[in-house]
């Protein structure tokens, strides 16, 4: 919510206002929030990917010059700020944009946990579910929170992130 959701809302604001410098500074204040290099690399990554396909999707021109920002290495391009992009152009509101991104994190943790063996299909799906109340008070945590004071908070994903990183197999990208 204070990240993820913060993040989701306020470029979506600043998209509408065509205030692309805005967001191109929340995109790497978002991105300096992963502390592992992994993390910050697959949404990097991902974003980009987004972005390219957003721009083959809509003939937005907010979109297509914040994805030529991020190819010039202006901007990292995280997933967030990409998807959050993608919605505008789409027509989606800042509080579906910040619904959708909690619901990205929680689907990307559930099938994490599906990879590793700790839980079953249908167990995600019942767990998808059931955090729907949580993923909706999270996106409201983010609405009155200024975008250069996210932040989170999840040290037992970082530290999961910093050891598969020094691992002797991978199981992940991030």
């Amino acid at each position: 919510g204070p990240l993820e959701a913060v993040a989701a809302r306020h470029a979506p604001r600043a998209a509408i206002k065509c205030d692309l410098a805005l967001v191109a500074a929340i995109d790497p204040h978002l991105d300096a929030r992963r502390a592992a290099a992994e993390g910050r690399a697959a949404s990097r990554r991902c974003g980009i990917r987004m972005l390219n396909l957003g721009c083959d999707l809509y003939n937005d021109d907010r979109l297509h010059r914040y994805a030529k920002h991020v190819a010039a290495g202006d901007a990292p391009g995280t997933q967030t700020i990409a998807l959050a992009l993608l919605g505008v152009a789409g027509g989606i509101d800042e509080e579906q944009a910040a619904l959708i991104e909690l619901h990205t994190v929680a689907v990307s943790l559930l099938s994490a946990a599906i990879r590793l063996g700790a839980l079953d299909h249908m167990a995600a799906q019942q767990l998808l579910v059931a955090v729907r109340p949580l993923l909706e008070e999270a996106a409201a945590i983010g609405c009155n929170i200024d975008w250069r004071d996210m932040h989170a908070f999840a040290p037992q994903i970082e530290i999961a992130q910093f050891r598969h990183a020094a691992g002797l197999t991978h199981m992940f990208v991030s």
